[in-house]
């Protein structure tokens, strides 16, 4: 009787491994897929900010980038017609998507800079005669945020309004073309003295900024 009652404890305790066992293979496959859906939500974000930043500033991805991020959609595919997705399959998969986000993040970084570089030094250059230079620092701090994009529409948000509010600051000074056309060479490092001319030097001196800006002697 004390064997037979043995017998049944045993029995009671591998049942209870069993499902141990059980539950940790379902947490752990829970855990897999968490991290799968994980990725495939970072990347909707990456094609969604991508697609914002090409309609409001043109900002193009690399061919390159383009065709890793359709490899990558399609390994997602292959892996949601899996009946089970595995571990190292995943792991691979969020590598990947890293891989790609890293890449896509550093061809932003190059576009802004010469985007952000431009429309920054014309504002600081044409502060000092603005009315409301309080509306400078605003413009400028609203562009300077896509510097940490990360994917994030709202900051592309911000920073078309920036733009915006930039443009109408140039635009209510009233320049001529002959002068804007020469603040936005200085501003992008190309102005030279070929381009001065009568009208361009008396508004200068008129507004007191011919010692503030840059011309090379090209």
């Amino acid at each position: 009787m004390i064997f037979d009652d043995l017998d049944k404890c045993i029995d009671n305790m591998n049942a209870i491994k069993e499902l141990e066992q059980s539950s940790d293979d379902l947490q752990r496959q829970e855990r897999i897929e968490n991290i799968f859906k994980s990725c495939i939500s970072e990347t909707v974000k990456m094609i969604n900010a991508i697609q914002k930043g090409y309609v409001e500033f043109s900002f193009k991805i690399s061919l390159e980038q383009k065709q890793n991020l359709l490899r990558l959609i399609k390994e997602y595919e292959r892996s949601m017609n899996s009946q089970k997705i595995r571990e190292d399959r995943v792991v691979y998969l969020q590598r990947e998507c890293n891989l790609v986000k890293k890449e896509i993040a550093r061809e932003w970084d190059r576009w802004y800079t010469n985007f952000s570089s431009s429309v920054i030094n014309m504002l600081q250059n044409v502060k000092k005669i603005v009315e409301n230079q309080d509306k400078v620092t605003f413009a400028v701090n609203k562009i300077k945020e896509g510097k940490n994009w990360d994917f994030k529409i709202e900051v592309l948000d911000r920073m078309k309004r920036g733009r915006m509010e930039a443009d109408d600051i140039i635009r209510n000074l009233g320049l001529i073309k002959e002068v804007s056309v020469f603040l936005e060479k200085v501003s992008s490092g190309n102005a030279t003295l070929s381009d001065l001319n009568d009208k361009v030097i008396r508004w200068l001196e008129e507004k007191k900024m011919t010692e503030r800006l840059a011309i090379s002697f090209r």
